[in-house]
C-alpha cells in the first residue's frame, strides 16, 4: 500500500505531549490521570492484513485531532490508563462504556480499517456525552490518497466552535464606517419607542384593512413584509367568496317512518259489510342511516359565512295493515259480536327524504389552516305519502305526506387548504319542531291494535364535506 498523505499541522508543541507528561502525576495521585478532550484508541484492523493500515490511520485521526485544538489520550498513554480495555475496541459493543469508568473525557473517537480490491475501508464511530451509543458515523470506502480527508473531516466536525470575525463593510472614499454583525447572528431590533417600518405599498395595506382582521393578525401581517395577496394565501384568511360544499355522514335519531291501520267490518243486515271503526298510527321512529347534500353560500367577511344545504337523507318506511269483522248485536245482551282478524305486515322498504336548511357559521379565528366554528339553521325535511294496498273488500286510508321542522345547532372544524379549497368536519343537532309526535285516530271499537312506537323527538348528524371558494 502507498504512504499515506499526513495532514499540515500546526507549529505548536502537540497536545498529546502534555497528556503524556500529566500522566505520572495522575497515576501518582490515584485518581483519574488525565482529563482529555477526545478517547482515542488504536484503530481496529478488519483482517491480520490490516494492522498497518489501521495504525497509519489511527496516527493520522490523531494528527488531525491535535490539529484542532483538541487535547488527544490514545496509544500508550491510553494502554497505560486502561490495558487492554481499548483493544479492538471497534469491534467491542461494550468498549466506551468501559473506558467512561476509567477516564476523564467526553469524547470517544473509534475507528476500523479494511482493505477491499486497493481501496480502505474505513469506519469511524464518534461517541459524545460520555454516551453508549455512537453520535455521529462515517463509513466509505476511498482510494488511500483520499483518507486523509475524511480524517480531517471528521476533526472539523469535533472542533470547538468560535464566533465568526466581525463583518466589517468597505467605507466609501471620505467616509468612514464600520458595521458589526451580532455574535448570535440575530437582527437587530429596533428601539421599544419606534413603530415598525409599513410597507410604501399603501394600496396592498388598505386591501388587508378591509377585512377588519383582529389586532393580532394585523401584527403577523406588518411583521411578514409580504404583500397582501400573498400573506392572505399564507396565513389561510378567508375573504368574501362564493362557495360550493359537498357534504355527507351518517344520521342517528328520528329518521325512519312507521304507519299502522286497522278497519273495523261490521254485518248489520246479514248480507253486506260496513266500515264502522277505524285506527291509524303514524309516526317517526329512532333509527340510523346516511345523509347527504350540497351547499351553496356567501363567505361575508373572515368570521362568517351564510348558505343554503339541500340533500336527502336516506331511511325506511314500515307498513301493517288489518282487518276484524263483527256482527252487530250479535250476542244475547245485545252487544256486538267478534267474528274473526287478519293483519299483514309488510317488509320495510327504502325511503329517501329531502331537506332545506339554511344556516350560518361563524368562526372565531382569522388565521391559519385549521379553523374551529359553531353554526346555527332552520332544518326542514319533506316526506311523501304512503301507498296502501287495499283488500277485495277492504279500503284502508291512506297516510299523507308532509314538512318537518326544527332548529339546527352544532359546531365544526374547517380545514383551509391553498386556493381556496376547503375540507370540514361537523357535528349539527337537530330538535324536531314539527310533527311533535305519532298522528293517531282511533275510534275505540277494535279488539286488537298494534304496539305504539315512539320517537325521540330530534336527530344528530355526524359528517364531512369538502368545498371550494371562488373569488
Amino acid at each position: 500500500m502507498p504512504p499515506l498523505p499526513r495532514p499540515i499541522r500546526s507549529a505548536r508543541p502537540p497536545a498529546g505531549a502534555r497528556a503524556t507528561l500529566a500522566l505520572p502525576l495522575g497515576l501518582l495521585l490515584g485518581t483519574r490521570a488525565v482529563a482529555a478532550d477526545v478517547v482515542l484508541p488504536d484503530f481496529t484492523p478488519a483482517t491480520m492484513d490490516d494492522f498497518a493500515a489501521a495504525d497509519d490511520l489511527g496516527n493520522l485521526a490523531r494528527m488531525a485531532l491535535e490539529d484542532r485544538g483538541l487535547v488527544v489520550l490514545g496509544g500508550e498513554a491510553l494502554e497505560a490508563l486502561v490495558g487492554d480495555a481499548a483493544l479492538a475496541c471497534a469491534d467491542e459493543v461494550s468498549c466506551p462504556v468501559n473506558l467512561w469508568g476509567r477516564i476523564d473525557a467526553s469524547t470517544a473517537v473509534v475507528g476500523r480499517v479494511g482493505q477491499e480490491d486497493g481501496l480502505l475501508h474505513v469506519r469511524i464511530l464518534v461517541y459524545e456525552g460520555r454516551g453508549s451509543r455512537a453520535t455521529r458515523t462515517y463509513e466509505e470506502r476511498l482510494p488511500p490518497a483520499a483518507a486523509g480527508e475524511l480524517l480531517l473531516r471528521v476533526a472539523d466536525d469535533l472542533a470547538p466552535e468560535t464566533l465568526a470575525p466581525p463583518a466589517v463593510s468597505r467605507p466609501v472614499p471620505g467616509v468612514v464606517e464600520e458595521r458589526y454583525a451580532p455574535a448570535s447572528g440575530a437582527a437587530e431590533e429596533p428601539p421599544l419607542d419606534e413603530e415598525p417600518p409599513r410597507r410604501p405599498d399603501r394600496e396592498s395595506d388598505e386591501q388587508v384593512d378591509r377585512l377588519g382582521l383582529p389586532a393580532y393578525a394585523e401584527r403577523r401581517y406588518e411583521d411578514s413584509g409580504a404583500h397582501a395577496d400573498a400573506w392572505l394565501e399564507q396565513a389561510r384568511v378567508r375573504r368574501p367568496a362564493v362557495f360550493l360544499e359537498l357534504h355527507g355522514g351518517a344520521l342517528m335519531g328520528d329518521l325512519d317512518r312507521r304507519y299502522d291501520t286497522r278497519v273495523g267490518l261490521y254485518d248489520e243486515l246479514g248480507d253486506a259489510w260496513s266500515d264502522r271503526d277505524t285506527y291509524t298510527y303514524h309516526s317517526f321512529l329512532n333509527s340510523r342511516g346516511f345523509t347527504g347534500g350540497l351547499a351553496v353560500g356567501y363567505q361575508a367577511a373572515w368570521w362568517v359565512d351564510v348558505s343554503l344545504l339541500g340533500g336527502v337523507q336516506l331511511g325506511r318506511k314500515e307498513l301493517t295493515t288489518g282487518w276484524e269483522t263483527w256482527e252487530a248485536a250479535g250476542n244475547p245482551d245485545g252487544t256486538d259480536e267478534f267474528l274473526e282478524s287478519d293483519q299483514v305486515v309488510y317488509d320495510p322498504v327504502s325511503a329517501v327524504l329531502g331537506f332545506m336548511e339554511p344556516r350560518v357559521r361563524l368562526y372565531p379565528l382569522a388565521t391559519g389552516i385549521l379553523k374551529p366554528y359553531v353554526l346555527a339553521g332552520f332544518h326542514l325535511r319533506f316526506y311523501d305519502a304512503y301507498a296502501v294496498p287495499d283488500q277485495e273488500f277492504v279500503d284502508y286510508p291512506e297516510a299523507q305526506g308532509g314538512v318537518g321542522m326544527g332548529p339546527t345547532v352544532g359546531g365544526g372544524l374547517a380545514f383551509d387548504a391553498p386556493k381556496g379549497a376547503v375540507g370540514f368536519i361537523e357535528i349539527p343537532w337537530t330538535y324536531v319542531v314539527s310533527p311533535s309526535g305519532a298522528a293517531i285516530t282511533d275510534t275505540g271499537g277494535l279488539q286488537e291494535v298494534p304496539t305504539q312506537f315512539v320517537g325521540v323527538g330530534q336527530f344528530l348528524v355526524f359528517k364531512a364535506g369538502l368545498g371550494v371558494h371562488f373569488h
